[in-house]
């Protein structure tokens, strides 16, 4: 038996998939790359953990906390913030995501339209999905990452 989901069930995936707010797990080594957190919310990761707002079960399903490992510290940040850093940085960033093992990194041989995916988000033969990046990608690539 094939279960299928609804085009009407697919749409609310899609639509709830990528939290509103990005986040990003980092170590204390990370914190030595000049980072400009200016426009976002750095918090350790025991006071995120305690959070209200981050402890709702949309964050929680889709960064898998559960998984997330050797990360000291949290960036909670509007989706716009990853692509203002440089590129170095942002490469910098994206890889510690792999590194955690948070969600919403998928091994890129999953994507079977890899030429779809900002070359920027595939770091390491993962491709890490952040709220902006998922707004810009096609019907047709959210429906296959689902």
């Amino acid at each position: 038996m094939k279960i299928k989901p609804t085009p009407k069930v697919l749409l609310s995936w899609i639509d709830r998939y990528v939290p509103e707010k990005d986040l990003f797990f980092l170590s204390k080594e990370h914190l030595n790359h000049e980072i400009d957190f200016t426009n976002v919310l750095l918090m350790p990761i025991d006071e995120f953990n305690n959070h209200s707002t981050y402890r709702q079960i949309n964050y929680a399903n889709s960064y898998e906390y559960w998984n997330i490992k050797n990360a000291q510290y949290v960036i909670i940040a509007e989706k716009e913030w990853i692509e203002t850093l440089t590129e170095e940085k942002k490469r910098m960033i994206l890889n510690a995501q792999v590194q955690s093992e948070r969600g919403l990194v998928l091994p890129a041989a999953f994507v079977h339209e890899l030429e779809k995916i900002p070359p920027g988000y595939l770091i390491n033969e993962h491709v890490i999905i952040q709220r902006s990046m998922w707004e810009k990608l096609d019907q047709s690539c959210k429906e296959q990452l689902l």
